[in-house]
């Protein structure tokens, strides 16, 4: 039984993926690599679900940060909302010292000369 490197065993899979795009079948292709049938068929799997492994892993991860930021923009518009909200009430309680803003004003009509 031959041990491969995972570096020989990635090489053959790519070889192999050459071989099976130009119509060769598998039978020819493991007689080529110098393995059987089942071993391809087992580092295939290795390797898709190593790949999926990675796939979901960083998935996690994006997750993760996403998340992060989205707490952090909610933290930011409640933060920016408690800001707006304080001046107006403040404004509020505040007397009015202006006669003119309570008194209506009047429409200004451009005239043709």
């Amino acid at each position: 039984m031959k041990k491969h490197s995972s570096a020989a065993i990635i090489e053959k899979l790519a070889k192999a993926d050459q071989l099976a795009a130009q119509g060769i079948s598998q039978n020819t292709i493991c007689r080529q690599l110098g393995i059987s049938v089942m071993t391809l068929h087992r580092w295939r799997t290795r390797a898709s679900s190593s790949a999926d492994a990675q796939l979901e892993q960083r998935l996690v991860l994006e997750n993760s940060r996403l998340r992060n930021v989205a707490a952090n923009l909610l933290l930011e518009i409640r933060a920016l909302q408690e800001t707006h909200d304080a001046p107006a009430s403040r404004r509020a309680e505040l007397p009015s010292s202006n006669a003119d803003q309570d008194a209506p004003r009047e429409q200004v009509v451009p005239t043709e000369a």
